[in-house]
């Protein structure tokens, strides 16, 4: 089975975390980019400052992102195995219900290649 991890739970819920990867990835980066092209063109003030500062924040946000990421359970595993004739096969075992996988928005598999 997967390696459930029961005491560490993901402490964003999907919304939030839809939020700010969307201003991780989109909004922070394109505000500092327009400052900076405009302070070129306009004389804005502390150029520099603003792009430095919106670029921090980005990475800071892409890191409580990637923990958040780490802290969602596997809710089950794709096991891809090589038959003796050279044929590769995968077994899907899911970790839920029907009724629990029913309520679920997505979830996570973990994927188990072949051993080699």
């Amino acid at each position: 089975m997967s390696n459930r991890k029961s005491d560490k739970h993901p402490f964003l819920s999907i919304q939030q975390e839809a939020g700010a990867r969307h201003l991780t990835l989109v909004v922070l980066p394109a505000i500092g980019t327009l400052y900076f092209a405009l302070s070129v063109l306009w004389g804005f003030p502390a150029a520099e400052n603003v792009l430095g500062t919106t670029s921090a924040i980005a990475v800071f946000l892409g890191t409580i992102l990637g923990v958040n990421n780490r802290r969602i359970p596997d809710s089950g595993e794709i096991r891809i195995e090589e038959t003796s004739d050279g044929i590769q096969m995968q077994q899907l075992t899911l970790d839920a219900t029907p009724e629990e996988l029913a309520r679920m928005k997505e979830f996570r598999v973990k994927v188990n290649p072949p051993q080699k």
